[in-house]
């Protein structure tokens, strides 16, 4: 957040949009990277130097930051109220509907992506003569890149076709995809990656449209503190959405295609929950 801070405050007007949705995809590259790399690591080296070597991206980050982003403070910055009065924030109505969207999305982006693999390797365990060749980490690692041109297309048909509208078509796509998708473990494993390749797609398609929206919403001076909460309550979803996966597959028997297909619709409340944020506040306060 505090690198999308620096972005927005030096990139304005109607090109802001783009630019926030091009730096939000990125992080598919490092996740859908990492997969990869640790699929190959892992066999040979142990887990312990697929985690290390991975780790090596956040010191090359810090890097570039040291060397290409301006240090200086931006001279038209003026705080004008305490560094933790987010009460502006909260009287926002766009910008926290934003924000519990965006809360919403980190709980199936990062509930889904934490169980993808697992995910996969059951349903071959289902379909063993119908593996496709692949890795399970190959096929998350493409999942996961698949988010990066999928993010930014979706910010694209946002800005064509109305924030809220396409926001809201996409979650409704999800909850129905997350419905569905475990019925098909024990019936085609080709079929099951295909769904999963795009439920991944889809759970990106509005990253960048909910962040820009966000970024769009907050006044000039209080777009560090709307990224703050973004950030903080937004991740409250990326923090509990994968351990309830868990509780849901372990309550539901574990190793069945019931289980399986309870937790992947637990996955899916994170759609419904950005769906109501964006129908209910963002639309009655345009």
């Amino acid at each position: 957040m505090s690198g999308l801070k620096v972005l927005s405050d030096h990139i304005e007007g109607p090109q802001q949009s783009r630019y926030v949705a091009v730096y939000t995809a990125g992080f598919g590259i490092g996740a859908g990277t990492s997969y990869l790399l640790a699929g190959y690591i892992e066999p040979t080296f142990g887990w312990s130097w697929a985690f290390g070597i991975n780790a090596i991206g956040a010191a090359l980050a810090a890097l570039l930051i040291i060397i290409v982003l301006p240090s200086q403070i931006p001279t038209d910055y003026a705080p004008y109220h305490h560094l933790f009065d987010f009460r502006p924030v909260l009287r926002n109505r766009s910008a926290m509907s934003y924000i519990l969207a965006y809360c919403g999305h980190n709980w199936e982006l990062f509930a889904f992506r934490s169980w993808a693999v697992a995910f996969l390797v059951f349903a071959r365990s289902q379909n063993p003569h119908d593996s496709l060749g692949l890795d399970a980490t190959v096929i998350v690692a493409a999942l996961t890149l698949l988010g990066v041109p999928s993010s930014i297309l979706g910010n694209e048909l946002a800005l064509r076709y109305g924030r809220g509208r396409i926001i809201s078509a996409i979650m409704v796509v999800s909850v129905l995809l997350s419905l569905l998708i475990g019925a098909a473990c024990n019936v085609s494993y080709g079929l099951f990656v295909g769904m999963c390749l795009l439920f991944g797609a889809l759970l990106t398609g509005n990253s960048g449209a909910i962040t820009a929206g966000n970024v769009a919403a907050a006044t000039a001076k209080e777009r560090g503190s709307t990224l703050a909460m973004h950030a903080m309550i937004g991740f409250v979803g990326g923090i509990f959405g994968p351990p309830w996966v868990g509780v849901v597959l372990d309550a539901a028997g574990g190793a069945s295609v019931f289980a399986w297909s309870l937790a992947i619709a637990v996955i899916g409340l994170g759609s419904a929950l950005a769906l109501l944020s964006i129908r209910f506040l963002v639309e009655n306060s345009d």
